[in-house]
């Protein structure tokens, strides 16, 4: 014998309910039972309160039996179509609701119908597609729009734009450097990108899905960006801070720049990931995005009304290794990027940092059986939790440890915060954190120093998943103290080799001349400090001004 067919499609009630009935409609179920469906039969009718009866296959007899379970121990589902132009006879029409019967036999006199219809809403496709693109694009920034329709007027549910680059060589589309996302709430069909790279073909799609449940896109559409560009006139600088928690960035001023937009590439990325749009006077940033274990080139380009203005200015390769642990409070901009206003680390312990383990908060039902196996139901959740603990001071040039009070009342305070936190650790780790639990702070008096233990208990909150996160000049929080950099040079007059230390976290450029030697560019900002080799220990010493270690 056979049960009733079960997981019907379409039925309003597994999200299969809404169809075209301006196409063919097919119709499948599970069959279930010890016997196999011999025939079978489907009624249509007006979802009405007389169920009034429009059409019926009639009872069709299979040439060969159809078993729910094949050889192989693997469910089957039956596949029936009923013609258009068969429910067009019916009267049958998009914007209508309608339900179906199915009945199933086993024998010439034995079968079984379904109890409960199965209901489902007649509905045109719908249309959705990418208003025109000029050919070629001229700019650098531009506002792609859509346009939507049905024929019955269905809201859309969610709507969703993705951009990718396009491989011109073998005419592929690679992976997406935009997508945002299942938008809900909105019919405006627009999305605004700023960082178009001239001479480059991208590939732009539009997908939407009604409230009805109906999904539909655009395909990929390419379009070519050309517009005219000078070379590049100035060098970028990248290294990592002395902080631990950042890499600093800064560039040479374009004097017909309008502004400056800059990109981070990852040393196995084929695409730049936009960081930050600056104004015209910024020169630096700090990049609190990086992440430790990676190497990364920056690229800055120089920006005017609608196109960038020269070939991007770029950064040798820097490795990026924190060897702190960085709690990062940011606040949320306008356009979705994020600015650093507070940085916390953690780079010592009694014992070392500790960062606890992780969890993913993920606890599957085991349901027991007449197997010997249980059927395993996975939960949706899918969040981390952890804890970082550590003394919250430094240490100084001269090994002496300090905090204060004031730096344990700003970490209890992050339990108020209501901006972005992110963790930052050594291993690579950076996470959309808050704290889950209160923030525990103990205190060692054995020791002269006193130190302060914090230990932060946190609960992932979000992704952080092609985030920017940095710092400018003159922002909410920029440190005063933490890079150097250090540059070699040969005195010309005697020879000896000279190193200097930069002040305003300025560099300087060594480079052969044309008759070979080596020469270095620098500004007032430097101060000159002497280098020279103790025969006897083969040590080579500097000697800095203000308090410079040897």
């Amino acid at each position: 014998m056979l049960f009733q067919p079960s997981n019907i499609s379409p039925d309003e009630i597994n999200g299969s309910g809404t169809v075209d009935l301006t196409e063919n409609l097919t119709v499948t179920w599970q069959v279930s039972g010890d016997s196999a469906m011999t025939a079978y039969q489907i009624d249509f009718y007006s979802n009405n309160a007389a169920s009034s009866p429009l059409y019926s296959t009639g009872k069709i007899s299979l040439q060969t039996p159809f078993w729910g379970v094949n050889y192989k121990g693997e469910q089957q589902y039956y596949s029936a179509t009923v013609s258009a132009a068969a429910l067009a006879g019916a009267g049958m029409t998009n914007g209508s609701e309608y339900k179906l019967l199915i009945t199933q036999w086993w024998s010439a006199s034995d079968s079984i119908r379904q109890t409960t219809a199965s209901l489902f809403l007649g509905r045109a496709a719908p249309s959705v597609a990418i208003n025109a693109i000029p050919s070629p694009l001229t700019v650098s920034t531009y506002s792609f729009t859509g346009t939507y329709s049905q024929a019955q007027g269905d809201a859309l549910k969610w709507v969703r734009w993705q951009i990718a680059e396009v491989n011109t060589s073998t005419s592929t589309v690679g992976t997406p450097f935009l997508d945002t996302g299942k938008i809900s709430g909105t019919g405006e069909l627009r999305v605004d990108y700023a960082g178009l790279f001239t001479g480059t073909t991208y590939a732009i799609k539009l997908s939407i899905e009604t409230i009805n449940g109906v999904d539909a896109d655009t395909g990929w559409v390419q379009f070519t960006v050309n517009y005219s560009v000078s070379p590049a006139t100035g060098q970028v600088t990248a290294c990592q801070s002395a902080d631990g928690s950042s890499v600093y960035v800064a560039w040479d001023m374009v004097e017909s720049a309008q502004a400056y937009t800059i990109f981070r590439q990852g040393a196995e990325e084929n695409t730049l990931f936009k960081i930050a749009d600056v104004d015209s006077t910024t020169g630096a940033l700090r990049d609190y995005g990086a992440r430790s274990g990676e190497s990364y080139r920056y690229y800055v380009f120089p920006t005017g009304v609608l196109s960038y203005l020269t070939e991007p200015m770029v950064s040798e390769p820097v490795a990026v290794q924190f060897w702190s642990w960085t709690i990062i409070e940011a606040a949320k901009n306008t356009d979705g990027t994020f600015s650093t206003i507070g940085v916390y680390k953690f780079r010592y312990g009694s014992g070392g940092v500790s960062e606890g383990e992780f969890s993913n908060n993920n606890s599957p039902a085991l349901q027991k059986n007449f197997t010997p196996y249980p059927v395993r139901q996975p939960e949706a959740a899918n969040y981390l939790t952890g804890s970082v603990s550590g003394f919250i001071g430094s240490i100084s040039g001269t090994k002496d440890y300090t905090d204060t009070l004031a730096q344990a009342r700003a970490l209890r305070a992050l339990s108020l915060s209501t901006n972005t936190l992110f963790l930052l650790d050594p291993k690579g780790h950076f996470i959309n954190i808050h704290t889950s639990e209160p923030i525990s702070m103990s205190i060692n008096h054995k020791s002269p120093v006193m130190p302060q233990t914090l230990t932060l208990r946190w609960v992932e909150v979000g992704t952080a998943e092609n985030v920017s996160l940095t710092s400018i000049p003159g922002g909410d929080f920029w440190p005063v103290d933490e890079i150097i950099f250090t540059s070699l040079r040969i005195n010309p007059l005697t020879g000896s080799l000279m190193w200097t230390r930069p002040e305003e976290y300025l560099g300087s450029v060594l480079s052969m001349d044309s008759g070979g030697k080596l020469i270095q560019t620098t500004s007032d900002a430097f101060t000159a400090a002497g280098m020279a080799m103790d025969s006897a220990t083969g040590q080579v010493t500097a000697t800095l001004p203000e308090g410079g270690a040897s």
